[in-house]
């Protein structure tokens, strides 16, 4: 009986740890790198700015880039995650799939951020980057 009762309680001061954290945001400032292009015409241009990953209930999360739809997703408790959004991109009639996977633990962020551009259901071009940072 006192086993139970103990992994009981180790269970609700878990959970309870887990929801305190849940809103918590982080703000990376981070570099990115160009990895493929296949746009011929205008895309993303990045080079530095803001990133900001905030936890939701459970393992849910989402991740903001300035510019790009927020994306929603999933991690793990050793910080991996995995987002993704659509929505309508600054090119005229031109829809984008965002999505970002990588590691946000120790106040730091590697990710990978990849952008697919459509018409309809056409597929435009593809852009993709490296991101790495530290928290602000």
């Amino acid at each position: 009986m006192r086993f139970l009762t103990g992994a009981v309680l180790a269970a609700a001061l878990a959970l309870l740890s887990r929801s305190a954290h849940a809103d918590e945001a982080s703000t990376y400032r981070v570099a990115y790198m160009q990895v493929a292009n296949d746009c011929n015409k205008d895309g993303l241009t990045l080079s530095k700015g803001d990133v900001v990953v905030k936890g939701g209930t459970g393992n849910t999360l989402t991740v903001a880039i300035p510019g790009v739809p927020v994306m929603k997703g999933t991690r793990t408790t050793s910080g991996k995650f995995k987002a993704e959004s659509r929505g309508a991109s600054d090119r005229p009639g031109v829809q984008g799939k965002f999505s970002s996977s990588g590691r946000a633990s120790k106040g730091s962020l590697q990710m990978v951020f990849i952008v697919e551009f459509y018409r309809g259901k056409r597929p435009l071009c593809t852009q993709s980057w490296s991101a790495t940072g530290q928290s602000k």
